[in-house]
C-alpha cells in the first residue's frame, strides 16, 4: 500500500513514512520495546538501534543465521518458536517427572505426550491403566510425591474391605485410584476409544498438555522368565521381580500406533522427539513394537534425543 504515498527507491524520514502507516509503527515498536514517537527516533539514529546477532531471541523467533546486510538493516534466518513443537515418548515414574519440567519449560501448547499402554490390565473388573495414571497425576500436581506414583492423601477403605473379606489384595488400590477406574470403565463401556479417555481425564485434572496413548487396542507387554511367560503386573508387583527375566513379548508388535500418536510424530513442524527416562525394556519398547513407530523416527528431520 506504501505506493499510495511514495515511489519505490524514494528516501523517506520514519516518521512521514510512520504517520502515514501507524500500524507499521505499531508493529516495529512492538519489536523494538518502545512506543509512538519514540520509533521515528530510534530509526533516525541508527547508533541507537537495538543491536541482535546470531543465537539472539526476537519476539517469537531465534535467530538463527545472518543473511545479509543493508543500509536499513541485517537480515537474518529466524525459526518461530510457538511453531517449534516437542513429542516426548513416555512411560511411569521417570517418564511422568520429565514430562512435568518438560510442561513448565516449553509451553503446553508446544507439548504432546505419548504414553506406553503396555503395563495395562484388568484387576478386580476394573481397567488400570499405571503409566497414564502416573503422568496424570504427576502432571496435575496430585501425586504422591514420596513413592512416585498413586495419589497424594489417599484413603484405602475398600482395600480394607477387601482384606476383610479374605480377597488377596496385592495389587493396591485406593479410592481415589479406584473412582478414576471405575470411571474409565463406564466410558470404556459406551465405546470411548482411548484417545479420547486420555483427553477427558486430562481436561477433568486440568492439564493442558496434550496426552495420547500409544495404541487404541490393548497392547500388553508379556515377561518372558524361568518361571513361565507372565503377565507384567504379576511378574513386577505381584512376585516383585524374583523371576529370572529372559526376554519380552510385546503385545503391540506389528498393530498400528494410536493415530494421533503417529500424526504427531509425523509433525514437521516438531522441534525434537524426546524418548523419556523410563524403563528402555518395559516402557519405550512397547511403544517403539508398534508398527511404524520406529520407521518414523529414522525419517523425521527433528532430532531424536534418548
Amino acid at each position: 500500500g506504501s505506493s499510495e504515498a511514495f515511489v519505490d527507491g524514494d528516501e523517506v524520514e520514519p516518521q512521514d513514512y510512520f504517520e502515514r502507516f501507524p500500524q507499521q509503527a505499531t508493529e516495529l515498536g512492538r519489536l523494538l520495546g518502545c512506543e509512538g514517537p519514540a520509533v521515528s527516533t530510534i530509526l533516525s539514529k541508527p547508533q541507537e538501534m537495538p543491536k541482535f546477532s546470531v543465537g539472539d531471541r526476537l519476539d517469537d523467533f531465534d535467530l538463527l543465521t545472518e543473511l545479509g546486510k543493508g543500509a536499513f538493516a541485517t537480515v537474518y534466518l529466524a525459526r518461530q518458536i510457538s511453531m517449534q513443537r516437542i513429542v516426548a515418548l513416555c512411560g511411569g515414574v521417570g517418564g511422568a517427572k520429565l514430562a512435568e519440567g518438560l510442561q513448565q519449560c516449553i509451553g503446553t501448547d508446544r507439548l504432546t505426550l505419548i504414553v506406553n499402554s503396555g503395563d495395562d490390565f484388568e484387576h478386580r473388573g476394573l481397567p488400570i491403566w499405571p503409566d497414564f495414571d502416573t503422568v496424570l497425576y504427576t502432571l496435575s500436581g496430585t501425586a504422591n510425591a514420596e513413592q512416585g506414583w498413586g495419589r497424594a492423601e489417599e484413603s484405602w477403605a475398600v482395600q480394607s474391605e477387601w482384606r476383610r473379606l479374605g480377597i488377596d489384595t496385592w495389587f493396591q488400590l485406593g479410592d481415589r485410584d479406584i473412582a478414576l477406574h471405575l470411571l474409565r470403565r463406564e466410558w470404556l463401556a459406551q465405546g470411548w476409544s482411548a484417545t479420547r479417555i486420555c483427553a477427558e481425564l486430562a481436561a477433568l485434572f486440568k492439564i493442558p498438555t496434550r496426552i495420547l496413548p500409544m495404541a487404541e487396542r490393548a497392547a500388553p507387554t508379556r515377561v518372558l522368565t524361568d518361571q513361565g511367560e507372565l503377565d507384567f503386573q504379576e511378574y513386577f508387583v505381584h512376585r516383585r521381580c524374583a523371576p529370572r527375566v529372559s526376554g519380552f513379548r510385546y503385545g503391540g508388535a506389528g498393530q498400528p500406533a494410536g493415530a494421533e500418536a503417529m500424526t504427531a510424530l509425523a509433525d514437521e513442524q516438531l522441534a525434537g522427539i524426546i524418548l523419556c527416562p523410563s524403563n528402555p525394556f518395559l516402557s519405550l519398547a512397547p511403544i517403539l513394537a508398534l508398527e511404524g513407530v520406529r520407521a518414523r523416527l529414522r525419517r523425521t528431520r527433528a532430532p531424536v534425543i534418548a
